[in-house]
């Protein structure tokens, strides 16, 4: 990963919660136009950029791929539009965020006039743009497919996914088979000059079959957007996408929408996803339950992050099952899932047979000494390429705890670069213990 692009993911992770710290980074950016292939447009945007510097971002043709964040102030999309200037086609990666009452007047825009038309895109960051509000997730679906909103219930999708979004938008059979250029719907930025022609990629993404246009678009990041209304239509486009990453946190989707988004990833080509992010989405037992058979099929995921789900111990035993079937796994995020003892113990037979599996979080689940002592001997296996990184914090360990865990660390040392026992009511000695069994990693012990 090159260091700008570590930069974007950093502002949408971390910086987002303090407006200040992301506008200061944005400003760095600012200053240094274009960066490598990125070009960033911070608030403000056009009050700060030097005279002339618009006209040779214009004629510039290095960059193609683009940051904005909006966090107070003029909204930075129309400097955009104005850049791009109808060369959408150009854009391989596009990442938006900010707060979501910032893009309230300017959301409709960006999905008719940007992502509908940037049909080369590789990548789209959407973090807390509002999609829930106003009809947006359905005017993402649409623009992702090329197709009008009201038409999006019509298009052919698999029985099962129909019934699920039955109760979405109707009135497919009296659309047009051409959708209205973006240029002419209300809303939409005088500046935006639309293509002369959609470029449609291979033979399957022709509109008139109900195709996907943007078929190179393989890393969908829709983090914090509440969408837990709106994964029924966002499903279909779902459904279409070959996508590789796919990053649903903080939405609240529950179990209606995990059961959509299920239906999704069982009929996509989506099937070779290797990233899922579902943390936040207040899944519990009962959308736990409904991933399952999705998560079965998805045979080259690495990375499955379900922080923050409730899943508790009933969860965990659907979420054994489902990992029976996930050999590719090398990390796993589990953390704040109430799994308890019980859980732990679902779990710990399970994830011993998965040799590949290096990072591994599962803190704030207070499983209890009796929970670890089962995942130690869960994770006793001869084959195991050893952990690289692995949180057991707030766990109520306490010496029994720490104790029975010593075995799983010794046989890891080698290997280990991160250890966190935070919040388990260890002292010094406990602390010295670790660092003795693992050398090489950064401890984290006490409670500082």
């Amino acid at each position: 990963m090159e260091l700008d692009e570590a930069l974007v993911l950093w502002i949408f992770r971390h910086a987002l919660g303090s407006v200040r710290r992301a506008r200061g980074v944005c400003r760095r950016w600012l200053a240094i136009l274009p960066i490598g292939r990125r070009l960033s447009v911070p608030d403000a945007a056009e009050a700060e950029l030097p005279a002339g510097c618009e006209a040779e971002l214009r004629r510039a043709t290095e960059w193609d791929r683009v940051l904005l964040l909006s966090v107070g102030g003029p909204s930075p999309l129309p400097f955009l539009l104005r850049v791009l200037h109808g060369r959408f086609d150009r854009l391989v990666s596009l990442a938006v965020g900010g707060r979501a009452d910032c893009w309230a007047d300017q959301r409709q825009t960006l999905l008719d006039s940007v992502v509908c038309e940037c049909t080369e895109l590789e990548e789209l960051t959407l973090t807390d743009v509002g999609l829930a509000q106003g009809g947006g997730a359905e005017a993402l679906a649409a623009a992702l497919r090329g197709s009008d909103r009201e038409g999006l219930a019509g298009e052919e999708v698999s029985s099962d996914l129909s019934s699920l979004c039955q109760h979405g938008r109707t009135g497919g059979a009296d659309r047009e088979d051409t959708p209205t250029p973006a240029h002419t719907r209300p809303g939409v930025h005088p500046d935006f000059v639309p293509l002369e022609k959609t470029r449609v990629i291979g033979p399957t993404t022709e509109r008139s079959r109900g195709g996907a246009v943007h078929a190179r678009l393989k890393h969908l990041r829709l983090e914090r957007n509440g969408l837990s209304g709106g994964m029924l239509p966002l499903a279909k486009t779902i459904a279409l996408l070959h996508l590789r990453t796919l990053e649903l946190g903080g939405n609240r989707l529950g179990s209606t929408g995990a059961s959509a988004l299920a239906c999704a990833l069982m009929k996509a080509p989506s099937r070779s996803l290797s990233v899922l992010g579902l943390a936040e989405n207040d899944l519990g037992p009962d959308g736990m339950c409904a991933l399952r058979p999705a998560l079965c099929g998805l045979q080259s995921l690495v990375h499955l992050n379900l922080n923050a789900n409730r899943l508790m111990a009933a969860g965990a035993f659907h979420l054994a099952d489902a990992l029976r079937a996930l050999t590719t796994l090398t990390a796993l995020e589990l953390n704040f899932n109430f799994l308890e003892e019980q859980g732990t113990r679902s779990l710990a037979p399970v994830l011993g047979a998965h040799a590949s599996l290096t990072a591994l979080d599962l803190s704030f689940n207070d499983m209890g000494p009796e929970g670890i002592r089962a995942l130690v001997e869960g994770l006793a296996n001869d084959k195991h390429v050893g952990f690289v990184r692995l949180d057991l914090s707030k766990n109520s360990l306490g010496t029994i705890g720490a104790h029975a865990l010593l075995p799983l660390l010794e046989r890891n040392a080698t290997t280990l670069e991160y250890v966190c026992l935070k919040f388990n009511g260890l002292g010094q000695q406990h602390a010295a213990k670790v660092n003795c069994l693992a050398p090489r990693a950064r401890v984290e012990v006490l409670e500082l």
